[in-house]
């Protein structure tokens, strides 16, 4: 395969966009997260904004083990960006974006 086509099909699709000014306000693990997220509330948000993510299907999508995981929802919902309730049996993770902050903090 020429190199070419082997960066032809890097940047073809199937893959993430990473704002950068969001990797710089919270770091390269958290905004991939986040980006997640925000692909995951595009398809099962309900009214609210709540979507749910299991551990096993973040990490399936993202590759982030939970600890990682962890660390990166903690300083989401630190900053305000992110909103997290655990609910049902068994638990589910539910979130919501909250965009007006997002855009506060990437203002500033």
């Amino acid at each position: 395969m020429s190199k070419y086509l082997t960066k032809q099909l890097l940047l073809s699709g199937n893959y993430w966009v990473l704002n950068k000014d969001v990797v710089r306000l919270v770091g390269l693990e958290t905004a991939f997260l986040l980006t997640c997220f925000a692909e995951a509330e595009t398809m099962l948000a309900d009214k609210e904004g709540w979507f749910y993510q299991t551990i096993e299907r973040t990490e399936e999508i993202t590759g982030l083990k939970r600890s990682r995981q962890d660390k990166a929802t903690r300083k989401l919902v630190e900053l305000g960006i992110l909103e997290q309730i655990n609910k049902g049996l068994p638990m589910k993770r539910y979130f919501r974006i909250n965009y007006k902050v997002l855009k506060e903090l990437w203002k500033n």
